[in-house]
């Protein structure tokens, strides 16, 4: 793995577009921080929450999302100018752009909201919609991998950061999800679709599928211009966009 130079590294602080940063080295979970705030008064657009730890981190569905010391954690609250449509894959597609240009790995996207590396969890991501703001919550796993042997949880994987590479990781993370946000206000998912796919694993792949309406097997077969998976069922080809793919029935090719 190649890393810059420490004394090369670039930090938040000199990224202009943030108006107000706010950090926590221990809190429940930086999206439920950001809502307490937003009660209470107003954000401005582009406020950042970032902490070193979560005790309550959530994922999808609110389920438990592994937030020890020494990961990657923040939420951008940003005002709601557009529709949040496929947000959560640009937003992924940013995520894994800027591990391959800060550490030259490359992680694959699990549609809508993870990132992953060796077929297990590396990034997941969630988006909240609270009046006029949207949340854009991140974890990711920069943090020992002790941590992942002391619990047992053999689903997750992470990148073991040092505090100056983990700072460049937001910083490149931010600078480039700032311009994307831009583009995406203007035109959606689409200018971002070809990407996203590049670094998606699933498609051409048969998986399983959890969908409202129950779990079968399908062949992934492409993703729409609003960020829908098509998945195909025997000879019946539906679009989804909610759902879970299962990590379960995934090879080692990633």
């Amino acid at each position: 793995m190649h890393h810059k130079p420490l004394n090369q590294l670039k930090t938040i602080s000199s990224l202009d577009f943030l108006k107000q940063v706010y950090r926590y080295q221990t809190i429940d979970s930086t999206n439920e921080e950001a809502k307490r705030l937003l009660k209470r008064k107003k954000l401005d657009d582009y406020t950042l929450l970032l902490a070193n730890e979560q005790t309550s981190g959530q994922g999808r569905f609110k389920r438990a999302w592994f937030s020890p010391p020494g990961g990657l954690y923040f939420s951008l609250v940003i005002k709601k100018t557009f529709s949040p449509q496929g947000l959560s894959l640009m937003v992924g597609m940013t995520i894994a752009q800027a591990f391959k240009k800060t550490l030259n790995q490359k992680v694959f996207i699990k549609w809508p909201n993870d990132l992953i590396s060796q077929g297990e969890k590396l990034a997941g991501i969630l988006i909240e919609i609270v009046d006029e703001n949207i949340i854009i919550g991140c974890g990711i796993n920069t943090f020992s991998e002790s941590y992942i042997k002391d619990v047992n949880l053999p689903d997750i994987v992470t990148y073991h950061l040092k505090d100056e590479q983990r700072d460049n990781l937001l910083y490149v993370i931010l600078d480039h999800l700032q311009k994307d946000l831009k583009v995406f206000e203007r035109e959606g998912f689409i200018p971002f679709k070809e990407t996203w796919k590049k670094h998606a694993f699933c498609l051409g792949k048969t998986l399983m599928f959890s969908s409202p309406e129950g779990s079968f097997m399908g062949l992934v077969m492409d993703i729409t211009d609003e960020g829908g998976l098509v998945i195909k069922k025997d000879q019946d080809i539906r679009v989804y966009f909610s759902g879970e793919i299962s990590l379960s029935e995934i090879d080692g090719e990633i």
